[in-house]
């Protein structure tokens, strides 16, 4: 039931039989397309899908090494500015994994409710970009502290841990590329990235009770 108003203008390889109740032949123009136009024609949408591709890709390679960086700078702060606390952290979420998953569960059920609530009030709401910043370190802190504790469970399982700052800077960084790597797993690869979050989130969450247990008396 189409019916073309304007004019139809196209090009094929040979003559198209359109009939009269959908346009009146003085209404089309056609034009005859040859086998080079058509594979030049081929090669453009070729190169445009390459165009397409390649800044894509080569954009998320990109955002993944600042992202990367970004992990390890951080890494860096935290071992260098506070190794002591880093290590307790570490020993305390080994020591207790089922209790860091639990902790790292209630932690997630704050930080999820934390923006919410923040901006339920008021006066809260100018301190929702503040929230959203808490949520957002407690995030990285919580998987840097469970990629830490998991490679370094791991290698020292099999053979000897690094002692300096920079070996376990290269202990980190392997541990989140292999985790980015096993993003491309279906189901199973988010699911252990979760789990290396509330592992660390845990252990953030369990000390920040206790710290508050102790400041209260």
């Amino acid at each position: 039931d189409a019916i073309i108003t304007g004019t139809l203008s196209y090009s094929a390889p040979q003559r198209i039989d359109i009939p009269e109740r959908v346009i009146a032949a003085e209404r089309v123009q056609f034009t005859q397309l040859t086998l080079s136009e058509r594979a030049r024609g081929l090669r453009d949408m070729r190169e445009m899908a390459e165009d397409a591709f390649w800044p894509s890709v080569a954009g998320a390679i990109f955002g993944a090494l600042i992202g990367f960086v970004f992990l390890l700078v951080v890494a860096a702060i935290c071992l260098a500015s506070a190794p002591v606390l880093t290590e307790k952290l570490r020993l305390n979420t080994v020591e207790k994994p089922w209790s860091s998953l639990v902790f790292g569960g209630f932690g997630m059920a704050l930080l999820i409710g934390l923006v919410p609530v923040t901006a339920m009030t008021i006066i809260g709401i100018p301190l929702v970009p503040f929230a959203l910043l808490a949520v957002g370190a407690a995030w990285v802190l919580g998987y840097l502290l469970g990629v830490y504790v998991i490679t370094w469970r791991l290698v020292g399982a099999f053979g000897d841990l690094p002692d300096g700052l920079a070996g376990r800077l290269v202990l980190i960084g392997l541990g989140v590329m292999v985790l980015a790597l096993l993003n491309f797993v279906p189901f199973f690869g988010w699911l252990i990235n979760f789990i290396v979050v509330l592992a660390g989130l845990g252990g953030l969450t369990a000390m920040m009770i206790r710290r508050l247990i102790e400041w209260r008396g």
